[in-house]
């Protein structure tokens, strides 16, 4: 929605407030605010019918550049420690296409390469990312969740198991529109072991959850 008013206080990375001509007050928060631009005031000599406040001059919130609604690009690089019974060490590759859904919500679809360094397995996984960036600063806590589904290439894309990856860390605004992440994540994959069956008899395959706990960055442009 648009309102039509004066600033009548600006509170630096917090909020603004508008006073319209009919005397409403409106705080709004600086995370709501995607434009603030001016309309030309034409300058008459007959006296106003009311006591019409001022329309605001021509001004860009200075940080909009940074949180324009519109496509996205990130790309990843990460590497995880094993955690648990079957956890395993983990290289990833990320590249994720999204969206800019607000100043600081941002969704996307995600692929890339998953290396498995002891088993010296390869993964490619499909999932749906999820980020959120708390504030309006140069540094600002960021909020990360992707969940999907990876495929197997040595066995014919033969479908592997669930992908689940939680992460929370920073993200630091750089030139233009560019900004890079950082993040600690738990990541935990399904995959198909092959396990010793209780008293040692033999052998089967089994799904079970590997877990692992890493650092990951990247370029957002």
């Amino acid at each position: 929605s648009k309102i039509k008013g004066m600033i009548t206080e600006f509170v630096p990375n917090v909020s603004d407030t508008i006073t319209t001509s009919d005397g409403s007050i409106f705080v709004c928060n600086i995370g709501d605010i995607l434009k603030i631009a001016k309309e030309q005031v034409i300058l008459s000599t007959i006296p106003p019918k009311n006591d019409s406040l001022p329309l605001l001059p021509a001004l860009e919130h200075p940080q909009s550049a940074y949180f324009t609604k519109g496509y996205r690009g990130i790309v990843e690089l990460g590497y995880g420690l094993k955690s648990g019974k079957y956890g395993l060490d983990v290289t990833n590759f990320n590249f994720v296409n999204g969206y800019q859904l607000s100043n600081r919500m941002f969704v996307g679809l995600g692929t890339g390469i998953k290396y498995f360094n002891e088993s010296e397995m390869t993964l490619i996984p499909l999932y749906a990312d999820f980020k959120y960036s708390f504030l309006h600063q140069k540094v600002s806590p960021l909020l990360g969740f992707s969940a999907g589904f990876s495929f197997n290439p040595n066995k014919g894309f033969e479908g592997e198991g669930f992908l689940f990856n939680p992460s929370l860390g920073a993200q630091i605004k750089g030139k233009n529109k560019m900004r890079f992440n950082i993040s600690l994540n738990y990541q935990t994959q399904q995959i198909n072991f092959i396990v010793l069956e209780p008293g040692g008899a033999f052998f089967t395959n089994a799904i079970r959850f590997s877990e692992s706990a890493g650092l990951t960055l990247g370029v957002v442009f």
